[in-house]
């Protein structure tokens, strides 16, 4: 969990490859492969592949595969 993670600060990152190739700060991802390859603030992923590829701040994304890609919103 936040394997190459580079410029982030404050997270928590839970399960398998969670957070991993991510950059941004106070996050929180549970799930395997939630939150990996983005880069985002400020949010909660929690589900496996929540969030993964996000590159949009502020959010909660509960569910597997919950807002996969996201780029804004």
């Amino acid at each position: 969990a936040g394997e190459q993670n580079t410029t982030g600060e404050r997270n928590a990152y839970f399960g398998n490859f969670a957070g991993r190739s991510s950059n941004g700060s106070n996050n929180v991802a549970i799930g395997q492969g939630a939150g990996g390859n983005g880069s985002y603030s400020n949010s909660i992923l929690i589900g496996a592949s929540a969030g993964l590829g996000n590159s949009s701040n502020d959010n909660i994304f509960i569910g597997r595969g919950a807002a996969q890609l996201l780029t804004t919103g």
